[in-house]
């Protein structure tokens, strides 16, 4: 395991280590910045499973190296939108973090999602340091824009408690977690609504959703953000499918051929 605490330099660094030194048949994702190192582990041909949303970039997109365990996301920033318009909304905006190069992609994107759903569109998009003291700035700039659906992935508890002391009550879109269990004490996040990538982590009726609630019980129960859990699980569950018919010495291409047989999964 190691951490990469968002630096770049880091994230190369323990990529080289885990290949080189450790000699890893795969790498289980959970870096926010996984397209600094994304290009070195395609070179040294070692499979990527994500763990959770995985990047606020395309690298599950792009780079065939690297399997996603759900919902890429492409389809997580449609959801912020398309969860906006079915809440009632009818001007998107977004507050995203100046921490990771990549949040700042999500913008075209979101205008590129509102332009294909009718009855919605694009207000305002704004950054923020989830260091700053305040968010007063920001929600008065939502405000002045005309949103009234916002998606603020850096401290949304503390916007929404900044925004309402501005008279602003915009829907509030959560996104794989970002909105924890805090937020339901909240009252200035009544309404809101979040999307996550993968399955319902709340429902305990199938098979699989029993076996995990079996299994993270204790995990879960301590969660600040239950949807990571669920993430983080789907993730090994998909790398121990891909090995399920592996036999003898484990090597990236018993990973790959597991990864490639799937199919409608």
């Amino acid at each position: 395991i190691k951490d990469d605490a968002v630096d770049s330099a880091k994230a190369q660094a323990a990529a080289q280590t885990l290949i080189q030194s450790d000699h890893v048949i795969a790498i289980m994702d959970a870096s926010s910045i996984n397209s600094s190192w994304a290009s070195y582990v395609q070179g040294a041909n070692v499979p990527v499973i994500s763990l959770d949303e995985s990047a606020s970039g395309d690298t599950y997109e792009v780079n065939p190296d690297f399997f996603a365990n759900g919902t890429t996301v492409l389809g997580i920033l449609y959801g912020h939108v398309a969860m906006a318009k079915a809440a009632g909304g009818t001007v998107f905006g977004g507050i995203y973090c100046t921490e990771v190069a990549q949040c700042a992609t999500a913008v075209q994107i979101w205008k590129n999602d509102t332009a294909l759903i009718p009855g919605i569109k694009f207000g305002l998009a704004v950054s923020a340091s989830s260091s700053s003291p305040n968010y007063t700035a920001q929600c008065l700039a939502m405000k002045q824009a005309g949103v009234n659906a916002l998606f603020p992935i850096v401290r949304p508890t503390t916007t929404a408690d900044n925004c309402a002391a501005q008279g602003y009550h915009p829907i509030y879109i959560g996104s794989q977690g970002t909105l924890t269990l805090s937020a339901a004490s909240d009252p200035n996040l009544n309404g809101a609504v979040q999307n996550q990538q993968g399955f319902p982590w709340m429902l305990d009726k199938t098979p699989a959703q029993k076996l995990f609630h079996k299994v993270e019980r204790t995990v879960l129960a301590n969660a600040l953000a239950p949807p990571v859990v669920s993430a983080s699980y789907t993730g090994l569950v998909l790398l121990s499918a891909a090995l399920a018919h592996a036999k003898g010495t484990i090597t990236t291409q018993d990973v790959y051929n597991g990864l490639y047989a799937f199919h409608g999964t």
